[in-house]
Formats: structure tokens, sequence, C-alpha cells
């Protein structure tokens, strides 16, 4: 079962409000899709959401340890370690993933 453009739109607007309103940054948004066969692009630090329930699959957030340094620095945190760029993916995989759910309802199970 395909994802609608609506529904696809759902995480695209989570992603960009999350930075919009945590980072206080503006996200600029390339094409969406999705990953139906082989590996995702994945760069240095990836948060991996996993989905179950009316849809399964994976929401994942992947970044560059550069880009994490600048928004680690715009949340306030000084010390850019390993652990702190992890804890960051995780949390906005989480944020977007939480956005969705709101908007899918009990059907859009996350873990």
């Amino acid at each position: 079962m395909s994802m609608t453009k609506v529904e696809l739109e759902t995480f695209v607007e989570g992603t960009t409000h999350y930075f919009r309103t945590a980072a206080n940054q503006p996200a600029s948004v390339g094409s969406p899709y999705l990953v139906n066969e082989g590996a995702p692009g994945i760069q240095e630090y990836t948060g991996i959401i996993t989905i179950g329930g009316k849809r399964k699959g994976i929401v994942y957030f992947t970044a560059s340890r550069p880009m994490l340094t600048v928004l680690l620095m715009r949340l306030g945190e000084t010390e850019m370690t390993h652990e702190n760029m992890c804890d960051l993916v995780g949390e906005v995989a989480n944020q977007i993933s939480g956005n969705a759910r709101r908007d899918f309802g009990r059907e859009f199970m996350i873990s």
C-alpha cells in the first residue's frame, strides 16, 4: 500500500516544524520520496523509529556531524560529543514520528 501525497506531506511538515520551532531555523525541503528497495542514503548519524499498525516501515532522520553541531549550538548545547549527536538524531526522528502519530491517530504505532 503506497502512501498518499497528503500522508507524505505530514512527514515533511513535521520535519520543517521541528527545525522552525526547536532550532529557530527554517529547513529547506527537497523532493520527498519513499524508499521501497535497497538501503536508503545515510549520513554519519541516523535516528530510526519503527512504525507499525496500518502502515509498516521506518521513519529515519540522517544528518552529518557538521549539521548536528550547528543544531546542537542552536539548541544551546555546548558539548559536541558523539553521545549528544546520537541523542539528537534520535530525538528528531522521534519528534517527526510523534507528530505523524498525532495526525494519523492510534493506527500509527511507533516504537
